[in-house]
């Protein structure tokens, strides 16, 4: 699990430029890649704190509704 959270870490820094473009695709692997988790028995252990994170995961997401910011970052 912690290859998802390094995976998504990684892709919002860049040494060449600009990478906040990466942002929204990380978010959503690595919300997609714990909530599934969450619900397998192998996981089980682990459920509740993979919901939470999850769900915070999700309420950055939201955030970027309501900024321009990564719109702009988009365009550039």
């Amino acid at each position: 699990m912690k290859q998802h959270a390094d995976r998504a870490q990684q892709s919002f820094s860049s040494e060449s430029g600009p990478a906040l473009h990466n942002a929204l695709p990380a978010l959503e692997a690595l919300h997609r890649a714990w909530s599934t988790r969450a619900t397998r028995p192998k996981y089980a252990e682990f459920s509740d704190a993979l919901s939470i994170g999850a769900a915070k995961i999700n309420q950055y997401y939201e955030k970027t509704s309501v900024s321009d910011v990564y719109t702009m970052a988009m365009r550039t």
